[in-house]
């Protein structure tokens, strides 16, 4: 009997670890599967971007609360009603876009084209009616939903009665062509494997969160990608725009006051209070600035290492300034800012660093040394908003942070990687 009771207990311990070992895998499996279709959704979401006559409008993505990509949606699976595709939303947040939530998406038609095999799918929540709505055990396009074809092309108006009316915009892409397409009769509804494998929690809890949950390495490309193109937060009550700071530039500026110019800082801080009471002119300047800046964010060749500023002069002349690391970024960001129609002329005063392997090596262990500890939150927030230039060992931080004590960690923790010769602190504090 003895012997018996223990080859029981012998089996069951053998079968409990069997499962466990069993339950991790599939757990290994579901992270691994999230991973890949995160990247696979920020690279939809960039490449649509990336071409601003054919793509979502900046005011829209600005005013959206949650933004949902489903890429590579099988058409035939879609239209019989299968498990069309697998997405994931990210939902914006006081510290920029949260950590990403699993879906799945299936059921009706998205005006797939004849013959199309796959179609990237992707949904603006405007409200948080249109999240809330989303995150029902089974959400079905139609009806009461308020689901509206969304406009396009960076002249669409972000005013039409769809943004009034309708919780949540849908576009698709089929065969390269983008378009707002009016889900009907989709069903959408959560991936709970992948949520519990990657967090242990609901799509509910993930996104309905009071404290963002940190956003696991697997998946914080989608997140940083939406940071790219859209970094204001949750409830500041406005859009992003640039910081603006009046220089007195050369001496003969100083001289002609028709001649001052603003030079603003491709960072994230919140537009004045006071913008009522200027003038128009300052006003269409800011405009211009605001467009200027959001053409920079765009570029796929800006990144933590490099700091871009401009200049906008009386006649609506453009001085682009700031360093690069690349003669790419330089090239582009005339180019994008040439194509503006309200700007006139552009002189690119771009500094373009040397490729020197000490300084490429200090980069990426500064950006470690910067980005950990209680700054390493701002990897989740608005675009690199702590820039680090490295000019032949000497190290320069810009950009914007919340407040006086993370500037001054920012700077204790760029000091403590070793083969420096010295760091200035220019990191601004959001006010």
């Amino acid at each position: 009997m003895k012997n018996n009771l223990k080859l029981f207990i012998a089996l069951s311990l053998i079968f409990c670890f069997s499962l466990t070992a069993f339950a991790q895998k599939k757990d290994d499996k579901e992270i691994r599967d999230a991973g890949k279709r995160a990247d696979q959704a920020a690279r939809v979401f960039r490449s649509i971007m990336d071409k601003p006559d054919k793509s979502i409008p900046r005011e829209l993505l600005e005013r959206a609360e949650a933004v949902a990509v489903f890429p590579g949606v099988l058409g035939a699976a879609f239209i019989v009603g299968g498990s069309g595709g697998e997405g994931l939303i990210s939902r914006r947040t006081a510290t920029g876009w949260s950590a990403p939530a699993f879906f799945k998406i299936g059921g009706g038609s998205v005006g797939f084209q004849i013959g199309a095999e796959k179609t990237d799918v992707i949904l603006l929540i405007m409200n948080d009616g249109g999240l809330k709505g989303l995150l029902e055990d089974k959400f079905e396009f139609g009806g009461e939903a308020g689901v509206a074809a969304g406009p396009i092309g960076r002249k669409a108006s972000a005013t039409t009665n769809a943004t009034l009316d309708a919780g949540i915009l849908s576009y698709s892409r089929t065969k390269g062509a983008f378009v707002g397409a009016a889900l009907k009769g989709g069903v959408l509804s959560p991936d709970n494997n992948k949520n519990r494998a990657l967090y242990g929690k609901t799509s509910k809890e993930i996104l309905l969160a009071e404290s963002p949950i940190p956003t696991p390495d697997a998946v914080a490309d989608f997140p940083q990608t939406l940071n790219r193109f859209s970094n204001r937060r949750a409830n500041d009550g406005t859009n992003s725009e640039t910081q603006r700071v009046r220089t007195v530039g050369t001496s003969a500026e100083a001289a002609n006051p028709q001649t001052e110019s603003d030079v603003y800082y491709v960072v994230r801080t919140p537009r004045r209070s006071n913008a009522s009471e200027e003038t128009d002119a300052a006003r269409a300047r800011d405009r211009l600035a605001r467009e200027i800046r959001a053409e920079l964010l765009m570029l796929s060749s800006y990144g933590v290492f490099d700091s871009l500023e401009f200049q906008i002069l009386p006649d609506n002349s453009v001085v682009l300034r700031g360093v690069s690391t690349s003669d790419k970024l330089k090239s582009d960001a005339e180019q994008a800012v040439r194509q503006i129609e309200t700007v006139v002329a552009v002189r690119n005063d771009i500094e373009v660093l040397q490729p020197l392997l000490d300084d490429q090596r200090l980069r990426q262990e500064l950006f470690r040394a910067v980005y950990s500890g209680e700054l390493a939150r701002y990897s989740n927030g608005s675009l690199n908003p702590i820039h680090i230039v490295v000019r032949n060992g000497s190290v320069t931080l810009k950009g914007v942070v919340d407040s006086e004590a993370d500037k001054n960690l920012a700077a204790v923790q760029a000091n403590s990687v070793n083969g420096i010769t010295g760091v200035k602190n220019e990191l601004l504090v959001e006010n």
